[in-house]
């Protein structure tokens, strides 16, 4: 055992007669598991209670927080379809309207265009249905999201066959100013002409 091991390292006088203390080595034991726990089973462990009805929703809140870090990891996001994140994210943001969780969906897929995927295929069409209905904090969020999915050719055609609204449209009708939405908007305004398709996929957001 790690106590035991140490003890007689550190210690010339140490006496292997002397008795363990059983709770010190069990301690010991958990302290050392915890800290060689990998990312998708502290994942799993947040998802779950995520999930359990029972948890309070205080608590709730500060694991998505803990979520949103551990995201920022591209292994650990490209883990989440295969433990049903993205779905129990989706039904929590039902419930709850937090906009922690779509930050947790943007932080996400930021980087990593397998994830820009697997979220289109569980958020979109949640995402195109309520936007217009969503408060101002939300609504930034949709933002970065759709920032990061505009700026992958693939995803921008699907999303273009897809979409049910013209998100940058709602945020026109509502007058929206923030420094997110005019990247967006400079972002489209930018495309490169010679890139014909998606160029008028792009365009037809912000005619």
């Amino acid at each position: 055992m790690i106590y035991e091991w140490s003890m007689r390292n550190q210690n010339p006088s140490y006496n292997e007669n002397i008795q363990v203390d059983l709770e010190k080595i069990e301690w010991l034991r958990k302290a050392w598991d915890e800290m060689v726990v990998d990312g998708a089973t502290l994942m799993k462990n947040c998802l779950k209670l995520i999930n359990d009805p029972q948890t309070p929703l205080d608590d709730k809140y500060q694991i998505l927080e803990q979520l949103a870090d551990l995201l920022e990891n591209i292994d650990n996001a490209l883990v989440m379809k295969q433990l049903q994140g993205w779905k129990i994210l989706l039904e929590q943001f039902q419930i709850t309207k937090w906009p922690i969780i779509l930050h947790c969906v943007y932080i996400g897929m930021h980087n990593a265009p397998q994830v820009q995927q697997d979220v289109i295929e569980i958020w979109l069409d949640t995402i195109a249905e309520q936007v217009k209905q969503m408060d101002e904090d939300n609504q930034k969020q949709i933002l970065a999201i759709l920032g990061t999915l505009y700026q992958n050719k693939n995803i921008v055609q699907k999303v273009d066959q897809e979409m049910k609204v013209n998100f940058i449209q709602v945020y026109k009708d509502k007058g929206f100013e923030s420094e997110r939405y005019n990247h967006l908007i400079q972002l489209f305004e930018s495309v490169n002409e010679e890139e014909e398709w998606y160029n008028q996929l792009i365009r037809k957001l912000i005619k």
